[in-house]
């Protein structure tokens, strides 16, 4: 499906003009995409089908991490020129660990615009549908990763502060506090594969899902923030043993599952 940038510029402020991966791990992605499709509708299964072309979800699940320098929005640099940036996988907090809002600054913004396309999707083009689809499915699954709140304390020059590239030892092997939490950790304590931790982290009781799927994204991201702070009890040059991994495990799963349902809730609420 090749796609049209200029309906992309005009309707959805998007450039797909490809990126090494910097989010949850291809296994977790397709995890998350796999819960998400158990729990669609039959309707929704139907059209979300129909939008990508016969795909599952988790055939797209990280397509915005292999292809992340063709997902670029508008920007301004800092002398005021128009410019374009890739697109954010993260989201901001403020100083008092509120998520803030800022358009086309943080993930959250992106799903938020991206199901605004898919309100109307019978008028966008298929590669407009196919894009907003796209980030979706891998922005939901990006925004429940710990490593992807940036917290407006954070600081790499300073071992007090929060801050993702914290270079840590776990296991005895030097690794950054984010690529720890886009796989390491689950690959290190959850063996198997895709359907593995889709079975291990999909356990939630109808009452539970109901529960979960509750709120917008930007509460989901404030949730997230509230449950997630925890990881951040480390310093540069901790060594954590497997422990950590253990202690963060049923975390890790949780968060998953959030993923995976509150991605089926967007797509079911969207194609009734």
């Amino acid at each position: 499906m090749k796609l049209n940038l200029k309906k992309l510029i005009s309707i959805f402020a998007l450039i797909i003009v490809a990126l090494p991966s910097f989010a949850w791990g291809q296994r977790i992605h397709a995890a998350i995409a796999y819960i998400g499709e158990q729990h669609l509708t039959p309707k929704a299964r139907k059209t979300v089908n129909e939008l990508l072309d016969g795909k599952s979800m988790v055939y797209y699940a990280s397509w915005l991490d292999e292809y992340r320098k063709e997902m670029l929005i508008p920007d301004i640099d800092k002398d005021g020129n128009p410019t374009m940036r890739t697109i954010p996988h993260s989201f901001r907090t403020d100083l008092d660990y509120k998520v803030v809002k800022s358009e086309n600054k943080e993930a959250i913004s992106i799903i938020c615009k991206s199901i605004e396309v898919l309100k109307d999707y019978k008028d966008a083009d298929d590669s407009t549908r196919l894009a907003a689809m796209q980030c979706i499915i891998h922005l939901v699954g990006d925004i429940h990763c710990p490593g992807h709140v940036s917290y407006a304390d954070k600081d790499k020059n300073s071992d007090d502060k929060r801050y993702d590239a914290t270079k840590v030892k776990y296991m005895k092997k030097d690794i950054r506090m984010h690529t720890l939490w886009d796989a390491r950790l689950v690959d290190s304590v959850i063996p198997g594969g895709v359907y593995d931790l889709a079975y291990q982290a999909d356990r939630a009781s109808k009452k539970e899902i109901k529960e979960i799927q509750k709120g917008t994204p930007y509460e989901w991201g404030q949730e997230i923030i509230d449950r997630t702070r925890v990881v951040w009890t480390v310093k540069t040059g901790d060594e954590l043993t497997k422990a950590y991994g253990l202690q963060h495990r049923d975390l890790a799963l949780d968060q998953i599952q959030r993923a995976g349902l509150r991605l089926a809730k967007v797509m079911n609420d969207l194609f009734k």
